[in-house]
């Protein structure tokens, strides 16, 4: 009983020794930047009915403030709130030319590591750019499970199709106020756009079919069928 305790209090304190740490700030921080850009598109896409127009103009959008995020302004402002955060509450500030401490972590992974190397391109730059390219492949990935409907020569067109089709449409007030994926593929069709964007046209009846159930649980379920088609 004395050793179970003695174990759970030192399980504890070394908690609050990572609570109090630059690094967990650090993280915690990144984590909630990350997710506050990403959470309107986040919602869109667990939308029943996608508005397929709104939702590759909020990725756009998207992928624009993460990047602007990681010049060195967005570093720079970014690591000035973390660091009034860390004052404020009494937690030690690193020096970013200092030499790095892994936090919970051996020694011998970051030998010779620098804090401003591993805090703004090991965390910082790597979680955005891993973000930004989740993001790239989004709306790539649908089309990607149905490799008997697109070619391999459709699928190297289809991001170059998809980025002509935004720019297009966004400037175009036939498309201002459509509602859902059905009315936007009719309206593809009566502009006689549908020919110019054939690929975009093919992806969204793909997405019609698919539109009765939410957007995660069609991915989640196409990874299964996909991983269970490779055995």
């Amino acid at each position: 009983m004395k050793n179970s305790s003695a174990t759970e209090a030192i399980g504890a304190q070394t908690m609050l020794i990572v609570f109090k740490s630059f690094e967990f700030d650090f993280l915690l921080h990144l984590m909630n930047e990350k997710f506050g850009y990403t959470n309107n598109l986040c919602n869109a896409l667990q939308k029943r009915e996608q508005d397929i127009v709104n939702a590759m103009d909020l990725l756009e959008f998207t992928k624009v403030e993460l990047n602007v995020l990681r010049e060195d302004a967005g570093w720079e402002e970014f690591l000035k709130k973390v660091t009034s955060f860390c004052e404020k509450h009494n937690v030690k500030v690193v020096h970013m030319n200092g030499k790095y401490v892994p936090m919970q972590r051996s020694k011998q992974f970051f030998r010779g590591a620098v804090n401003y190397h591993r805090f703004h391109a090991g965390i910082f730059l790597g979680i955005i750019d891993r973000q930004v390219q989740d993001l790239n492949n989004r709306f790539d990935e649908l089309a990607g499970f149905y490799p008997h409907d697109f070619g391999v020569e459709e699928m190297n067109q289809l991001s170059f199709q998809l980025n002509h089709y935004i720019n297009d449409v966004r400037n175009d007030e036939d498309f201002t106020n459509l509602r859902s994926l059905a009315e936007l593929s009719i309206m593809l069709v009566k502009t006689s756009k549908v020919s110019r964007y054939d690929l975009v046209y093919k992806l969204l009846k793909l997405a019609l079919v698919l539109a009765t159930a939410g957007v995660e649980r069609i991915f989640s379920i196409m990874n299964l069928i996909k991983k269970q088609a490779k055995k």
